[in-house]
């Protein structure tokens, strides 16, 4: 088992921040940091209006490359989430051997296939999907359940799903990314571990929780310790502490699948 700390945003485009965030999550005892691949460049025509705010959080290849050294010294894994398979040869020359492509890139069948046949560790995040339509493409590092709505209720986060896809993916981890309110200290995530999650994925951040848009539903490195430790301990013990949450099965809301449905045309191929 193991945890993703997602930067997300949270870093603001401040290099000396995203380091600090490194080395903190990796004392917590994160396995991964991620970062995103993205530039306002790539917008398409439609989400041109994101473009300035995007621009104020883009990490040029220097800073990927520096990031993924700051990895390697902390020893976690770098990773980093795609929305176009227009960069590979670059992800790959900088160092990233990790990738996760997110739920509105989910069900591109071609550019997974690619990612994988390149060789990267490829992990497919499935929210605003059914789960008949994410592609059944191997060998995957992982798969996981998640809403894509921020922030997801705890009792909504339909864990459940997390069982329909190892039914779906028997010879893939599954796991959880948790997307719901910083203040609900981890009770979903632990359930999720409780459940069997291979990795749980939380956003992270050392700044306060409204001072970005992802930090809402971040944890700091307090938090993220509980939960990486929380992973280490044996089932009687989670059991002891966990709370059920997120257990009961929702059908997925109109608004999380019309937001991914948006979110496909994003960015350019």
């Amino acid at each position: 088992m193991s945890i993703i700390a997602e930067f997300s945003h949270n870093h603001l485009g401040d290099l000396n921040l995203l380091k600090d965030m490194v080395f903190a999550a990796a004392n917590a005892g994160a396995k991964y940091c991620k970062i995103q691949t993205h530039f306002a460049a790539d917008l398409t025509p439609d989400w041109k209006g994101q473009a300035e705010r995007v621009k104020k959080y883009e990490l040029d290849w220097d800073a990927h490359a520096q990031f993924v050294a700051w990895c390697r010294r902390a020893k976690v894994i770098p990773m980093t989430s795609v929305y176009t398979f227009r960069y590979a040869e670059k992800l790959n020359q900088v160092g990233f051997r990790h990738i996760k492509i997110g739920s509105a890139q989910a069900g591109d069948d071609d550019m997974v296939r690619r990612y994988l046949l390149l060789g990267f560790k490829v992990v497919l995040s499935t929210g605003g999907h059914a789960i008949k339509d994410i592609p059944r493409l191997g060998p995957l590092e992982a798969v996981l359940h998640c809403v894509s709505q921020y922030p997801t209720h705890p009792h909504k986060a339909n864990l459940c799903r997390m069982h329909d896809l190892m039914v779906k993916f028997p010879n893939c981890q599954v796991g959880f990314s948790d997307h719901t309110h910083y203040t609900n200290q981890n009770h979903v995530a632990k359930t999720a571990i409780l459940l069997g999650a291979d990795i749980t994925e939380k956003h992270f951040t050392l700044k306060a929780h409204d001072a970005t848009k992802d930090g809402p539903v971040s944890v700091d490195p307090t938090s993220l310790a509980d939960l990486c430790k929380f992973e280490k301990k044996s089932i009687e013990e989670r059991l002891a502490e966990s709370e059920a949450y997120g257990l009961f099965r929702y059908p997925q809301g109109e608004d999380e699948i019309k937001l991914i449905k948006e979110h496909k045309t994003k960015w350019q191929a």
